[in-house]
């Protein structure tokens, strides 16, 4: 007679877990109605030990969670690849293009170093540490794949608090998301609580006047080839406009590269105005704001060379007339001029400008945005909220026109030493009324009388 095998059942119908051994190793059995098309089945799982006390506590566990609907067993085996798919099938779509192309670097990264067959549940704090090492030291690249010695170099912080802080979202999303059976993709982000470094020394991209006039000035001599169904030929390239554009708006390259001829408003204000979407725009608002001379001088040049209409970008790649300028394609335009130029590549990284030279630097990434007082009264009325109150926007990664903020500081300081001249304060003392009103000297200048309180006035009365 054969030796019957040992098995463990817990929980009630329908919520029982029985747990049985085969083989030497024990294995988990629960009821799921959903599978089968709606029929049920059985969902079985390893338990990879032979320990029957702790089989026995398991089957307990997992018949209270059955009841509730947490089981695991029930909710299937869940691997790091099927989370990291699944975020980029639903929540991908929802970023913009580049954010989608760093979200796919970023799967093939983590696929690669973690292994698609992980256990998202189980990454541990060895593992986060590990990769942080790995990564600084430039034993691995972007992409996950080993890097000869010879060939490392140091990856700075940023880059890697980008990669740690995107999969603890993707475990954060998972937590959240529910299957088509009701139950939760993950039971809790496993990453929750790791430090994530940071960077101490951030990178301020800033660049002096001279810098830019030099690079303006070879700009017109970086070509460009266009293919298309005809022969390729060269001819001057987008640089000099993006240029202008750039430093006369304080927009993002990204954004100025993606501009239409329909976000083109020429009739407004004395020089036209530009409407920034908000699909390019970095805080998602679209905003209408005027442009400058300089600004519409570069854009009349674009249109006498590329009269456009509607949905045509201004500024169309070389080799698709559909798609504008790359980002990558604009920088090397910009080394290539400032090689011709005889400027030295700054430290501070592809886009950086050194902060010593024979103009000014500016000495931030952002730049005041003040307008010149116009001529016109009517036009000073309109643009009142442009030119009254500077307000902070993004300078471009490259340069920084520090024209405005020169001449900002400029009339601030000679506002300041005519108010010093000519307003003399009150000595301090204990009252502190007297402190907030100018008194008159004993020589009678410099000053105003303080008004009487009418209780002053009214004893003095009687």
């Amino acid at each position: 007679m054969a030796k019957k095998r040992w098995t463990y059942s817990a929980g009630s119908r329908p919520h029982t877990v029985t747990v049985y051994e085969r083989g030497g190793v024990i294995h988990a059995r629960a009821w799921d109605a959903t599978l089968g098309g709606g029929k049920g089945g059985w969902r079985r799982r390893s338990l990879k030990h032979s320990d029957r006390d702790q089989a026995e506590t398991y089957a307990l566990e997992q018949a209270a969670k059955l009841k509730k609907g947490t089981a695991d067993i029930t909710a299937g085996v869940v691997k790091l690849g099927q989370v990291i798919d699944l975020y980029l099938l639903h929540r991908s779509p929802r970023k913009g293009e580049r954010e989608q192309e760093a979200d796919k670097r970023r799967a093939e990264l983590w696929k690669r170093f973690l292994g698609s067959d992980a256990d998202p549940h189980k990454i541990s704090l060895a593992s986060w540490e590990r990769f942080i090492d790995l990564r600084t030291l430039g034993a691995i690249d972007s992409h996950g794949n080993p890097v000869q010695t010879e060939d490392r170099r140091t990856i700075r912080t940023r880059s890697v608090s980008q990669d740690l802080q995107w999969l603890g979202w993707v475990l954060n999303w998972a937590s959240k998301w529910r299957t088509p059976q009701g139950n939760y993709l993950l039971r809790e982000n496993a990453v929750r609580g790791y430090d994530v470094p940071t960077e101490r020394n951030p990178r301020r991209p800033i660049a002096t006047e001279d810098r830019y006039q030099a690079t303006r000035a070879q700009s017109d001599c970086v070509t460009m080839e266009i293919r298309g169904n005809r022969k390729p030929k060269t001819v001057r390239s987008h640089l000099s406009e993006i240029l202008d554009i750039v430093s006369g708006t304080g927009r993002r390259l990204s954004a100025v590269l993606q501009l239409q001829y329909e976000d083109l408003q020429l009739s407004e204000g004395p020089h036209g105005a530009i409407r920034w979407p908000a699909t390019t725009d970095k805080t998602g608002r679209e905003t209408v704001v005027p442009i400058a001379p300089d600004v519409r001088a570069a854009i009349d040049r674009v249109l006498r060379e590329r009269p456009g209409i509607g949905k045509v970008y201004l500024f169309p790649a070389p080799g698709d007339m559909t798609k504008p300028v790359s980002r990558h394609l604009a920088a090397k335009w910009l080394q290539e001029a400032e090689k011709l130029a005889g400027l030295e590549r700054s430290s501070t990284g592809a886009y950086g400008m050194p902060t010593e030279g024979a103009g000014q630097p500016c000495g931030s990434i952002y730049r005041m945005w003040m307008w010149p007082p116009p001529v016109d009264g009517q036009t000073r009325t309109r643009y009142a909220s442009y030119t009254s109150k500077p307000t902070k926007r993004p300078c471009s990664r490259w340069y920084s026109n520090v024209a405005n903020s020169e001449r900002r500081s400029k009339q601030m300081g000679s506002f300041r030493a005519r108010q010093r001249a000519h307003t003399k304060t009150a000595p301090r003392t204990q009252s502190p009324k007297s402190r907030l009103i100018p008194t008159l000297s004993a020589t009678g200048a410099g000053g105003f009388e303080p008004p009487t309180s009418w209780l002053t006035a009214r004893r003095s009365a009687s």
